[in-house]
């Protein structure tokens, strides 16, 4: 199953928080890969107690992404797809993956998915 929350303005990372949440609390394993965030979000930050939820920040000291130059998006572009890549290395105990700013991180051609060109998302 695939679940894609987007849309403007707040609930996004909540709502995966939630799902989170329910899967951690039955037992399962959850992995988190945080995109276009300098840090975890709280939302995140607490699942983290409960021992079978682990949370990656891929850019974690990244400001605006319209701020940066040309250099420095290429440099950030390919942290994000390095981490992106490594997170969907299959895992035998995981249960749910989420990644949180992946319609933030295509807009602005952080990523790349076939098929899906920026102005979709």
């Amino acid at each position: 199953m695939v679940r894609i929350l987007m849309g403007e303005g707040a609930g996004k990372t909540t709502a995966a928080a939630g799902l989170s949440l329910r899967a951690a609390a039955h037992g399962k394993r959850v992995r988190i890969l945080q995109l276009l965030k300098p840090e975890i979000s709280p939302e995140f930050s607490a699942l983290l107690q409960l021992g079978n939820v682990r949370v990656t920040v891929a850019n974690p000291d990244i400001p605006f992404f319209f701020t940066l130059t040309d250099r420095e998006k290429a440099k950030r572009i390919a942290e994000t797809e390095q981490a992106v890549k490594a997170f969907f290395t299959p895992q035998d105990s995981d249960f749910l993956l989420v990644v949180d700013e992946i319609g933030g991180a295509l807009q602005n051609g952080m990523l790349k998915v076939r098929g899906v060109e920026p102005d979709m998302v």
